[in-house]
Parts: C-alpha cells; sequence; structure tokens
C-alpha cells in the first residue's frame, strides 16, 4: 500500500527557504555557471551581460547594471542594464572629478550594501542625477579596480517592489562581480 506522508512528517516535507535570497540561490547558481566556461578572449561587456543576467534572473534583483570608468572622458558610463531600467540609468554618465560615492567605490576594488541607515548615509554622497536613478530603495554597488584595465562597478537593486536586499544575497552578489573579474582578467586588453 502506498504510505502519503502526513503533514506531521518533516521527512515528508521540501525545505522551506528562510527567505527569498535563499529561494533563488540555486537559480543564481546556474546563471552564475555560465561564466565560468567562459571562453579565452570573450569581450569584456560579453561578460558583464552574463553577469547580469546571473543577478537579474538568478539572484533575482529587479534592476542591474555594468558600468565602465572612460579614462579619456574621465566618466563613469553605465553600458549595460537588465530590468526595470528606468530613464537615466542606461547610458548614466557620471563625471568622476566630484567626491561622491561612486568617485570613492572606483579608488579600490570594494562592496558597498545600502540599506537603512547606512543607505542614507551612502546616497547623501551621491549627485542629484544619481539620487534619481538609484531613487529610494536599496543598493548593492561592488566595483572591480585591476591593472591595465578599466574601472567597473556593477549596481543592483529592486526599483519596482522598493523590497529590501537580503543580507543573504551579498555573498552572491559578490560571486559574481569576482567571477567577472577572473573572466575579464584573461580576456583581450583594449
Amino acid at each position: 500500500a502506498a504510505r502519503f506522508p502526513s503533514i506531521a512528517d518533516p521527512a515528508a516535507s521540501p525545505a522551506v527557504p528562510e527567505s527569498p535570497a535563499e529561494a533563488s540561490i540555486p537559480r543564481f547558481r546556474e546563471a552564475l555557471s555560465s561564466l565560468k566556461p567562459a571562453p579565452p578572449g570573450t569581450e569584456p561587456a560579453a561578460l558583464a551581460a552574463m553577469t547580469l543576467y546571473a543577478l537579474h534572473k538568478g539572484l533575482g534583483m529587479e534592476r542591474a547594471a555594468w558600468g565602465e570608468v572612460d579614462e579619456r572622458t574621465g566618466q563613469l558610463h553605465i553600458r549595460l542594464a537588465l530590468g526595470d531600467v528606468r530613464p537615466g540609468l542606461r547610458g548614466y554618465r557620471m563625471p568622476l572629478d566630484d567626491r561622491h560615492l561612486f568617485v570613492l567605490l572606483l579608488q579600490k576594488t570594494r562592496c558597498v550594501f545600502a540599506t537603512g541607515e547606512r543607505r542614507e548615509r551612502l546616497v547623501s554622497l551621491l549627485d542629484a542625477q544619481g539620487r534619481s536613478t538609484i531613487g529610494a530603495n536599496d543598493f548593492v554597488a561592488m566595483s572591480l579596480v585591476f591593472p591595465g584595465r578599466p574601472r567597473v562597478l556593477f549596481l543592483a537593486d529592486h526599483p519596482r517592489s522598493g523590497q529590501a536586499i537580503d543580507e543573504k544575497m551579498l555573498p552572491a552578489f559578490r560571486a559574481a562581480c569576482i567571477a567577472f573579474a577572473r573572466c575579464a582578467a584573461s580576456a583581450p586588453n583594449r
């Protein structure tokens, strides 16, 4: 006779994730795996697109963006964005001559998690265009600085729902950015 599990049988119940972040981790890992076998010589923009896909579809971030510093113009230029892209994000250019959050980030490789009081302090370091582009949401950003390559910035948030970014997403966000950096290090220098 077939045995049907009872509600009280913990072995029969699937594990319930503690948070949306944990529920999205398997999808994230699957999407991130596309970065690992990237063939040598893959362009940084293609690697960034795969990274943004991992953040957006895999990790569930509503919006993810990638930008490079154009050393000739001295500007951070958001080149790719996925998800809820508000006017002003894709193609966003920010001069790096003023002292604001992205200038500080791009001095070395680092990651910031902007939520709660920390978010208010970090947003106050943005210029007016940056504040309107970010909006009133928590966000996570990571800069990558490595010798002989353009400095880059990844940014992700939940602008539509205003959902807080779960702290459990931060290691996954960092992992995606580090995977990009490892792959980009083997890409041809432009």
